[in-house]
């Protein structure tokens, strides 16, 4: 598993070193074929919730950029986001919670 900081992946609204794609290459992810998930800070009106982190799997493409069909809000640090997005991309997308 490796950790890709944004937003150089299809137009993220702005560089934060704190948002990560998730892949299984070292390669920074070219599509989002290439991306198992997405973690992130939690936020909750837009202020960061502390010491939680949110995680995002199974992407479905749009022109609006691309949406997790699988989503948690309310993990304690980046290694257990990145864990539950590896768990979750091994699943069948239409599984998990």
């Amino acid at each position: 598993m490796w950790l890709h900081p944004g937003p150089a992946l299809l137009g993220w609204p702005e560089s934060r070193p704190d948002y990560f794609a998730v892949t299984r290459s070292k390669t920074p992810p070219a599509t989002w074929a290439d991306v198992l998930g997405v973690i992130a800070p939690a936020r909750r009106r837009g202020r960061q919730v502390k010491s939680r982190w949110s995680a995002g799997a199974h992407f479905t493409p749009s022109r609006y950029g691309a949406h997790p069909r699988h989503t948690h809000d309310a993990l304690t640090s980046r290694t257990a986001a990145a864990t539950w997005v590896v768990q979750h991309a091994a699943e069948p997308a239409n599984g998990g919670s």
